[in-house]
């Protein structure tokens, strides 16, 4: 399969063997230096992509699998890299089915100045791909019984695609290459010193079926944000498996009891993605316990450090301090240098050792790619979520995936409220997709975003999917129902 996406890929970016060439150089190129454009770009300037994505109709499957949804979706994404003239690693996509209520939204975060690009855009057309395989050939029948299962090998088999992809595009572009220990390579000429193929990318995906079942997947930081209306986060087997009668009773009642109005508050609002910071402890155990040797039992291999602009990754000051006699409580030090976005969240890393033979950080604990930080306990597994959309029959919401260059600029609560304004609730109902509130909250984004970070201001990437329930047909979006 991988290499069929390889080829798909080629054809759709053949510029891309040429950007090896020109942009990877030789192997002791010293790096980019940082995009340097002007800050006061254009708001407009013109975005990678912006689309109400078409749907991709494969061939009909059995009818077991034709539903009728209880909820209308509008939905559309956009992407901008943020500084005029920078590169946008960024990707996003809608997957449609071509059966009402089955859908896949997703959002992917590139990262590495030589690949970071093709990380994203190579796991994009892998998913893309195998989701219209699977689905003309069995109306994605594993998904639908064993969605942990299904859902981490299709990850898992992402990664690999990139590892064969960033493989296949140096070796068109002339250099050799070889995979040492899970380590992706390559040098020049023969003789020459190997360097590290360095790179991947955040992947956020959301896959809904029979228009309420939903699964919230993720590696790395692409949030995905629900707003408006109160959903329980549920376990990955909530909808396949037997759960405690007396608990499931419990947690709808609590949902509907604040899901009771006709218009949506956007108050309630809450990240469904799991957390990958190198501030999560329950992250820092799972590491820790990857390379756990008897010598070493109180800390991971792999080191969690608050990022510092003044020193070397090594030198930076830990995120936890563990208690000697007792490795099973660590505490955070909150000794962060300076912030990350407006939500005064620490900038962070994980970081290989002084001992590794290669070198590199990142600013989250699970991704696809970057094969050489996975060899330290970052992983590619995802976390795994579920919602019913059931749970909300009253009014209208929305659900927000986003890369990091959006929601570093927003405290969630207000995002939220832009989305949620009645004239985009209406446009988005009557227009058939999100487009409108796509633009224009990008809009507003890229000015916070030049205002708060300057010429670093990074990608940007939003999709946004409102959901109107079907059993009320809204006219103005006023908290009346007609």
């Amino acid at each position: 399969m991988a290499e069929k996406v390889l080829k798909g890929f080629l054809q759709v970016f053949p510029e891309s063997v040429d950007y090896i060439k020109e942009a990877a150089g030789p192997a002791d190129a010293p790096a980019d230096a940082p995009a340097g454009a002007p800050v006061d770009a254009p708001v407009d300037a013109p975005a990678d992509a912006f689309a109400d994505v078409p749907a991709d109709t494969p061939a009909p499957v059995l009818s077991t699998y034709k539903s009728k949804s209880p909820f209308n979706f509008s939905m559309a994404g956009i992407t901008n890299e943020g500084v005029y003239g920078q590169e946008n690693q960024d990707t996003f996509f809608v997957w449609k089915s071509g059966v009402e209520g089955t859908f896949v939204l997703g959002v992917l975060d590139g990262h590495g100045r030589k690949m970071g690009k093709f990380a994203s855009l190579s796991a994009t057309t892998f998913f893309k791909n195998t989701l219209a395989a699977d689905f003309q050939r069995d109306g994605l029948a594993e998904l639908r019984t064993t969605p942990k299962q299904y859902i981490t090998k299709l990850f898992i088999a992402a990664h690999q695609a990139v590892s064969t992809m960033f493989i296949e595009l140096y070796h068109k572009a002339g250099w050799e290459t070889q995979i040492k220990n899970g380590v992706l390579l390559k040098r020049r000429r023969k003789y020459a010193t190997w360097s590290l193929i360095d790179g991947g990318t955040t992947c956020t995906l959301v896959f809904v079926l029979d228009g309420h079942k939903a699964y919230v997947s993720n590696v790395g930081d692409s949030s995905s944000i629900v707003g408006g209306v109160k959903l329980n986060i549920l376990p990955s087997n909530w909808f396949t498996e037997d759960q405690d009668p007396l608990q499931k009773a419990k947690l709808t009642a609590a949902a509907k009891s604040c899901n009771i109005g006709l218009k949506p508050i956007p108050e309630l609002c809450e990240e469904v993605t799991a957390n990958h910071s190198p501030e999560n402890p329950a992250e820092f155990y799972r590491v820790r316990n990857f390379g756990l040797k008897p010598s070493k039992e109180t800390m991971a291999d792999l080191y969690f450090v608050y990022d510092s602009l003044s020193y070397s990754k090594e030198n930076c000051v830990p995120i936890f301090s563990v208690d000697p006699t007792d490795p099973r409580k660590c505490n955070i030090t909150n000794k962060g240098e300076y912030y990350k976005n407006v939500r005064n969240e620490w900038a962070t890393l994980v970081s290989t050792p002084p001992s590794a033979e290669y070198h590199n950080t990142l600013a989250f604990t699970r991704s696809l790619g970057d094969f050489n930080l996975q060899n330290y306990g970052v992983s590619n597994i995802p976390e795994i979520r579920c919602l019913d959309f059931l749970e909300c029959q009253n009014c209208p919401w929305v659900l927000s995936l986003a890369s990091d260059g959006v929601w570093d600029n927003w405290e969630f609560v207000n995002a939220v409220k832009v989305m949620l304004k009645p004239i985009y609730l209406e446009k988005s109902m009557k227009d058939g997709n999100s487009k409108t509130a796509c633009k224009e909250f990008m809009e507003d984004n890229l000015k916070r975003a030049h205002a708060n970070f300057g010429n670093q201001a990074d990608n940007m990437t939003l999709l946004l999917c409102y959901v109107y329930p079907k059993k009320r047909m809204y006219g103005k979006i006023n908290g009346i129902a007609s």
